[in-house]
């Protein structure tokens, strides 16, 4: 499938003030315009398709960029949703026979001489896109409005203490300390309840105090046995004091070695 798009807008004043997203994004949404076959260049998009179309993780940054493309004369819109933009009022006349032939292929011509009518075929049933499996990513640092949803839904229905500027602040602090450390991972939501519910979770605004944990009970530690009586002491202290007084005594008898020079005399 495709659809046509003149060379002149690389020259085109317009398109030439916006920036790479929103000159990409407004392709984007020509090919949307082709691929669900639009006949007077109108679409009608919810918050998640228009997300989708600008590539763009909050409604109000997709607006904003619809707002732009608005205000160089790309297109009309309603910013109420669901949202309706006419990005071109003659898509049918430029589009030309490739877009007309989808929009009347569901008319059936009427068979010539004695030829038999073609026959029906039924329409080949879309392939769905495969999911990809997710992938460990950096901590945001803000949240998209659905990520916020599931926080909210969490707190009131399990900590109801939690303020939403303690929230706001938890989260600025969990943000700057998992990006300064270069930590990835699959679900930062599951992350940030961890965060508030761990033991080194503190108050910023005052808002957010859980009850103090229960304690341990405290462990009573018996004395250790000693490692001999009283009797065993005595007698390994007379053991000793007799082995010491054997070592004097052969001392005492052994007789004195003198240099031949005198004590002084001591060759080395």
């Amino acid at each position: 499938m495709w659809f046509k798009v003149s060379c002149s807008i690389l020259d085109d004043p317009k398109l030439g003030q916006l920036g790479d997203g929103e000159c990409w994004g407004f392709v984007r949404l020509l090919a949307l315009l082709k691929r669900e076959g639009s006949t007077d260049g109108t679409i009608r998009l919810d918050d998640r398709g228009l997300r989708y179309v600008t590539r763009r993780h909050q409604t109000r940054h997709a607006l904003a960029m619809v707002e732009s493309w608005a205000s160089k004369g790309l297109l009309r819109a309603s910013l109420e949703p669901p949202y309706t933009l006419l990005a071109c009022s003659k898509w049918v006349e430029i589009q030309g026979r490739g877009l007309q032939s989808r929009v009347d292929k569901s008319r059936v011509e009427e068979p010539i001489g004695d030829d038999p009518p073609p026959a029906a075929t039924a329409p080949a049933p879309k392939a769905t896109p495969r999911q990809k499996p997710k992938r460990k990513i950096q901590c945001p640092e803000d949240l998209s409005d659905k990520q916020w949803n599931r926080v909210q839904k969490w707190r009131d229905s399990l900590h109801p203490e939690f303020s939403s500027p303690e929230l706001i602040a938890q989260w600025t602090l969990h943000s700057q300390h998992h990006r300064s450390k270069g930590n990835t991972a699959i679900d930062w939501v599951l992350g940030f309840y961890n965060w508030l519910t761990g033991p080194f979770y503190k108050p910023v605004t005052g808002g957010g105090k859980l009850p103090p944990r229960p304690t341990p009970p405290d462990i009573v530690r018996e004395p250790a046995p000693p490692l001999a009586t009283e009797e065993e002491l005595a007698e390994m202290r007379a053991d000793g004091d007799a082995r010491r007084a054997g070592r004097r005594a052969r001392h005492a008898e052994a007789p004195e070695t003198v240099p031949p020079g005198g004590r002084d005399d001591v060759s080395l």
